[in-house]
């Protein structure tokens, strides 16, 4: 399901550079994780963090990621629409997803005809404890309700300031 929505975006942002200028278009949702949009590409975050790879408007065209696990808005670019690019970083027919864009913590992902999604986990990172979680989603089981509605854990809280123990 997400291969297709990563195909059909591919093909809609090309066509969205001929599209009058709209603010705020969404291209598509998913419940999946943000992060399984496309590869992580860590050379381009860093240069959106530095600010010479971003979007030119934030968020003009966008994706919507609304699943219970890595909930996110991604601004979509390619080297032709809406990216700032000005030492010439971007590939031809791929597209560019900004998670976080204009911030020092910016994530750029990529994804270009031909490349296959790669199911990444639960974080984009090796550890996690919704891990299992996401594992068994993949499967098509569904998820624990117990677990979804579970409190969250106390932390205790810090004296205040000029307090003795």
């Amino acid at each position: 399901m997400l291969r297709g929505t990563l195909l059909a975006s591919a093909a809609l942002v090309g066509l969205a550079s001929n599209a009058a200028a709209e603010s705020d278009q969404v291209l598509s949702t998913s419940s999946y994780p943000y992060w399984e949009v496309g590869l992580l590409d860590a050379d381009l975050s860093t240069e959106c963090a530095r600010g010479v790879f971003n979007q030119v408007q934030p968020y003009k065209l966008k994706m919507v990621f609304n699943g219970s696990i890595g909930p996110a808005i991604l601004g979509v670019a390619t080297d032709r629409y809406n990216l700032y690019d000005p030492r010439g970083r971007a590939k031809r027919d791929t597209s560019y997803f900004f998670h976080r864009d204009k911030t020092g913590a910016c994530e750029v992902y990529r994804f270009a005809k031909g490349d296959e999604p790669k199911k990444q986990g639960a974080l984009p990172m090796d550890f996690s404890p919704y891990r299992s979680v996401i594992e068994d989603s993949y499967k098509g089981w569904r998820i624990d309700e117990s677990v979804k509605n579970r409190p969250p854990t106390r932390r205790p809280r810090p004296a205040p300031p000029g307090s003795t123990g």
